[in-house]
């Protein structure tokens, strides 16, 4: 799944489904959070990594 349809997915669930796709991807139990909070911690967490070669 890409980052766009991960961020569309996570709009549509409520708290305790994000709190079972927290559990899911971190494997640890979700942080007291709310829904919003949590919505926003795995959308930043399941975002690209970019990184760039810098040439001295």
């Amino acid at each position: 799944m890409d980052v766009t349809e991960e961020v569309r997915m996570l709009a549509k669930l409520d708290g305790s489904k994000l709190r079972q796709r927290w559990q899911d991807l971190v494997g640890s139990p979700a942080p007291g959070v709310s829904p919003k909070l949590l919505r926003l911690a795995l959308a930043y967490r399941n975002r690209p990594v970019v990184t760039a070669e810098i040439s001295l």
